[in-house]
């Protein structure tokens, strides 16, 4: 049967052989990637500022309860200090206990428990810290504090009525001692009729205290409330959000498709010039490539997210994507021919993760952690958050990515000068 022929074929066979493995491990990567959230946000570091000398009570009760949610709870009395850890992205929330705060309570008067979150960060730690600030920016401001103004109201109240009624039954008891030595029946009337009178005295003031403090704390509820400082500004909007990675993907899905076709050029003038020379001569056309396409595409995106930036350091940043895309795309390429095109889509995939665009790689588990140190998207990303929407570090992650590149660099012209044949993809051989 004729047909046969065509599902017997080395093509269709190899093609459902691809759509069952990347099926399955890109589905793991993922699946096991994205599982550090919100599962996992507590690794997020978090710090307590206290600048009212008063409240080291609310302190100690804010570390108790932060405690619970996260492993890494910092306090410092250094506001601006925390400021910049946060716009560093050593600490993901901060919440000011700021000055006169416990006087202001304690006068019932209106104050604010402060929480400052970085939205130059992935979306789903924004809105996971902006949840978490108001849970327990209520229960603490408004239930811990009010249960504790109302105790320590009560607990006066109770011993100043603990005096009078203590006062009462001392004078009782010398009103029936005189009475006991003229007549004792009498003394024993006295005695009860008193007793009496203390015990509805007792009652009568403990629920007196119930009403003075539930009168006093009336109005508590609105006199500490939660405020939530939105540290470097995002437009509303998913796509805002997903920018600095998105930007930075599509550039390197380009290199994928673009190191095969480049690496073809290289194996063809590698057999005329010499591998070393083909090698110099195609890093020189990766930096051209790079400086050209990827000013077009800075001013695109510029252009189609709106923010005022650096917009040499973006240039820079993509042509930095583009560059190490082709470098690491091409080392695959080096070791097995074009037929690692199939393997890079799979690396895309884990830089997806490791890239930090969607999670902070604290979130993640320990493969990921480690192959964010090596993934251009990573440093990619990041730099493209403080760029566009603010953070420090940026100069730092410029030397790192450069480090990145060098040692791709590196790497690649060993390979080439060790592979003596480059290998090339004859799709006729699939059929």
């Amino acid at each position: 049967m004729k047909l046969k022929k065509y599902f017997t074929s080395r093509g269709p066979i190899i093609g459902t052989l691809l759509a069952i493995i990347f099926g399955i491990l890109v589905f793991l990567i993922y699946f096991e990637g994205y599982s550090g959230m919100p599962t996992k946000i507590d690794r997020l570091p978090v710090t307590i500022v206290n600048e009212d000398k008063q409240a080291k009570s609310l302190n100690k009760q804010l570390k108790t309860a932060l405690k619970k949610e996260f492993k890494h709870v910092k306090t410092t009395t250094n506001l601006a200090s925390a400021k910049s850890e946060l716009n560093g992205r050593q600490t993901y929330l901060i919440i000011d206990i700021p000055k006169n705060f416990t006087k202001k309570v304690s006068q019932n008067k209106s104050t604010e428990l402060n929480f400052y979150i970085n939205n130059s960060n992935q979306s789903s730690v924004v809105s996971g810290m902006k949840q978490v600030a108001l849970t327990i920016g209520n229960s603490v401001s408004q239930k811990i504090i009010i249960k504790k103004g109302q105790a320590i109201l009560a607990t006066s109240a109770s011993q100043k009525l603990k005096k009078q009624l203590a006062s009462a039954k001392a004078k009782l008891a010398k009103e029936v001692a005189t009475l006991a030595q003229t007549s004792p029946t009498a003394a024993k009337a006295a005695k009860e009729s008193g007793s009496k009178k203390i015990a509805a005295a007792k009652q009568s003031g403990e629920k007196q205290i119930k009403q003075q403090v539930a009168k006093a704390y009336q109005n508590m509820d609105e006199s500490v409330k939660v405020k939530i400082h939105n540290v470097n500004h995002v437009h509303q909007g998913i796509n805002y959000a997903m920018a600095p990675f998105f930007a930075n993907l599509a550039l390197y899905l380009g290199t994928v498709l673009g190191a095969m076709v480049m690496y073809g050029t290289f194996a063809k003038f590698a057999k005329e010039d010499g591998r070393m020379m083909a090698f110099g001569s195609m890093q020189l056309v990766f930096v051209c490539v790079s400086i050209i396409a990827s000013l077009i595409d800075a001013w695109a995106v510029k252009a189609l997210v709106g923010v005022d930036l650096n917009f040499s350091k973006l240039w820079l940043n993509f042509a930095m994507v583009l560059f190490s895309g082709y470098e690491l795309n091409s080392l695959v390429m080096y070791l097995i021919g074009q037929i690692g095109t199939s393997l890079n889509i799979f690396l895309t995939m884990v830089q997806v993760v490791s890239g930090a665009g969607m999670l902070p790689v604290i979130t993640m588990n320990s493969f990921f952690q480690t192959i964010h140190y090596i993934s251009p998207l990573y440093y990619a990303t990041q730099i493209n958050f403080n760029l566009m929407y603010g953070g420090s570090g940026t100069n730092a992650l410029f030397l790192q990515y450069a480090g990145l590149i060098l040692a791709l660099i590196v790497i690649n012209s060993l390979i080439v000068s060790l592979q003596k044949h480059q290998r090339l993809l004859d799709l006729s051989k699939l059929s």
